[in-house]
């Protein structure tokens, strides 16, 4: 988990925040502050308290986005890691993809319905305070109104954000929901769910070019520089996850079924929840090259794993003889990602947290880690027929 922060559990599902979160958050406040700023004059407390709480309430209906995906996982029996936010939003971290067209229907088509429901609660706010008229709506939305800022105002800038997040989030392209919900249909009238993959994925490439391409028009422009960054940084986002999720298709169908047994390394470098950090960084990161290693107990049972980068925390912290096991939670050996030794390829390759953190550790029922997994090894067996 890269710098990852917990905020707490909602329904047994723990919330998680990135260093980059933060730096949206300030930049909403701050943003949102001068917007509700009366022309030459300075943002005061009631502008900041009006910032604070459509922030507030934007994060709160993320959140409840993410648990959307995650109690609907849970229903077809899938566990969910955690839920992270971060710069561009959320992500609900599932212990495994879709094993049919349905569950990938219903999962990606959680979150979006939640946000749907909460632009509905909005629009029936503003109606309410305000009345339905656009020209209303539409000075709401542009915060012509900020020098009196009212409930219906504030209600009706939530349904503009909710609104603009829920159509783009329902483009058909891949990593957006709506690319999974089209790569479900697509799988379900094809019977191929790489070629589904492979169409979504695509989508999502020429998203990221028209992204781009209205990014640049922007800062070209000179006007809206923020907007245009920002679909910029958009643009890279969701090329990024497009490529990705293309290079791990798998060319055909393999006539073999092959496993994550078969492709994991059944001696990789691993750590005692002994060794010290000291030692660590010295036997096990430093001669391996690598800087994610899985930590074991005396019986070979999966802890969790650290980092290179939690080790020299503790020796920059003059904690040199700490053992790595102080690195884990408790809760480390059940929410940390890992992969079934039965785990097939086609759901390998899809596996976003194998693409994210470059292996991951294959543990059997019992708990004991029998070896792993990396990325390049599956990307080489789904497209070794090519």
């Amino acid at each position: 988990m890269r710098d990852a922060f917990t905020l707490g559990r909602i329904l047994g599902v723990r919330i998680t925040v990135t260093a980059t979160w933060f730096v949206w958050l300030f930049a909403m406040v701050w943003l949102l502050s001068e917007a509700f700023t009366p022309t030459g004059e300075g943002a005061g407390a009631r502008e900041h308290g009006l910032a604070v709480l459509i922030t507030f309430l934007y994060v709160a209906s993320l959140v409840g986005h993410e648990l959307g995906h995650a109690l609907a996982a849970r229903r077809y029996g899938m566990d969910t890691d955690h839920v992270e936010l971060w710069i561009l939003g959320g992500f609900a971290h599932l212990s495994r993809e879709s094993r049919t067209p349905r569950e990938e229907l219903c999962v990606a088509a959680a979150g979006p319905a939640v946000t749907f429901v909460v632009a509905v609660l909005a629009a029936i706010v503003v109606g309410i305070a305000e009345g339905f008229a656009p020209s209303t709506l539409w000075e709401i939305a542009t915060l012509q109104r900020s020098a009196d800022t009212t409930v219906g105002d504030l209600a009706g800038l939530l349904l503009f954000v909710e609104g603009i997040s829920l159509a783009f989030n329902l483009l058909p392209a891949l990593p957006l929901d709506g690319g999974r919900m089209a790569r479900a249909v697509v799988w379900r009238v094809g019977g191929d769910p790489a070629r589904a993959t492979a169409w979504t994925a695509t989508s999502g490439r020429v998203l990221a070019v028209v992204l781009a391409g209205g990014g640049l028009a922007l800062l070209l422009g000179g006007e809206r520089t923020l907007l245009g960054v920002a679909l910029l940084f958009t643009a890279w986002f969701v090329w990024e996850n497009a490529r990705a999720a293309m290079a791990f298709t798998p060319a055909a169908p393999l006539g073999v079924p092959v496993t994550a047994a078969q492709l994991m390394d059944p001696r990789p470098p691993w750590l005692a929840v002994d060794d010290t950090v000291a030692d660590a960084l010295r036997d096990t990161f430093g001669p391996f090259g690598v800087d994610r290693v899985p930590v074991l107990d005396a019986r070979g049972t999966y802890r969790g794993t650290v980092t290179a980068g939690q080790a020299e925390g503790l020796v920059e912290a003059d904690r040199p003889d700490a053992p790595v096991g102080s690195l884990l939670s408790p809760d480390a050996a059940r929410d940390a990602p890992r992969v079934a030794p039965d785990a097939p390829l086609d759901l390998l390759a899809r596996d976003r947290r194998l693409r994210r953190f470059g292996t991951l550790p294959v543990v059997d029922d019992a708990g004991t880690m029998v070896g792993l997994l990396s990325a390049d090894a599956v990307r080489r067996a789904a497209h070794e027929d090519r």
